[in-house]
């Protein structure tokens, strides 16, 4: 038994590590108005990711919930839901300590944007 707690308290530290990299919040290139269209803010609590992700275009703001997410190196993968229940897929590949590369997908729609930690 007191194996196993060790184990589990060297391991847990390290993935801590790992997710702590990418929290804050990441931004693409601003739009003609001066700001991001998509803004993606990471958290960590109690060892879990989340945070939101939001979306802006003409029509306002569109703020999904970050779930199901899952840190491996400088890779970040996690999932939202859109408005009508939609899932969206979304991988955070970090290119140095404050740039990345976001990639998301639903359906046949693609999203490939650069992205720079501003917090």
């Amino acid at each position: 038994m007191l194996r196993y707690i060790l184990l589990a308290a060297l391991f847990l530290p390290s993935l801590s590590v790992a997710q702590s990299q990418f929290v804050g919040k990441w931004q693409t290139k601003t739009n003609a108005a001066g700001k991001s269209t998509i803004t993606v803010d990471i958290v960590v609590d109690n060892s879990v990711v989340g945070g939101n992700l939001v979306f802006l275009d003409n029509h306002g703001e569109f703020k999904m919930s970050i779930v199901k997410a899952h840190a491996s190196g400088d890779v970040l993968e996690f999932e939202t839901k859109g408005d009508h229940g939609d899932a969206w897929s979304w991988r955070l590949t970090l290119k140095g300590t404050r740039k990345g590369l976001l990639h998301g997908s639903i359906g046949e729609m693609l999203i490939d944007e650069r992205v720079k930690k501003t917090r």
